[in-house]
């Protein structure tokens, strides 16, 4: 019983020790030692198993007009189809990052989530660029989230 409480003793000051040095809540390292394959909100360190990431889009289509063909199904172009009826719809997202859970980004201001959009997609640019491949543009990152997104 002694051993127990001793050894008890020494995993709670291990234990308050990480908490301090780290200063994340008891809750997100317990999280992580739970779910040590997922990836974490920058804010509060919880992982996407047990948060929602809030999706923030920062690249959109073109705005596109629907119709339906003759034989029932939905067309999709970027002109607007003559002698059928058809629907204008306004651009939609193409492309979203979540360094942020739905609860740490609806605590911040756009300003205040800014770093951590950065320190993601600087996280993406990391290494070499693989030629052809279409990167994110921070201008178009930075320009989504002060609008509020």
């Amino acid at each position: 019983m002694k051993q127990i409480l001793m050894t008890t003793i020494v995993f709670t000051l291990i234990l308050s020790g990480i908490i301090a040095a780290n200063r994340q809540p008891m809750k997100s390292i317990i999280d992580r030692f739970l779910h040590p394959n997922y990836g974490t909100c920058g804010c509060c360190k919880m992982t996407w198993y047990s948060v929602d990431g809030h999706s923030t889009p920062y690249a959109w289509s073109g705005d596109e007009y629907i119709s339906q063909t003759p034989d029932g199904k939905l067309s999709f172009s970027k002109t607007k189809p003559k002698d059928v009826p058809s629907a204008l719809i306004k651009s939609h997202p193409v492309r979203l990052m979540f360094p942020l859970c739905e609860t740490c980004w609806g605590k911040l201001t756009p300003s205040q989530r800014l770093p951590y959009y950065r320190a993601l997609w600087e996280e993406w640019n990391k290494g070499e660029k693989v030629p052809g491949k279409e990167y994110a543009n921070w201008n178009d990152i930075e320009k989504s989230v002060l609008e509020g997104n």
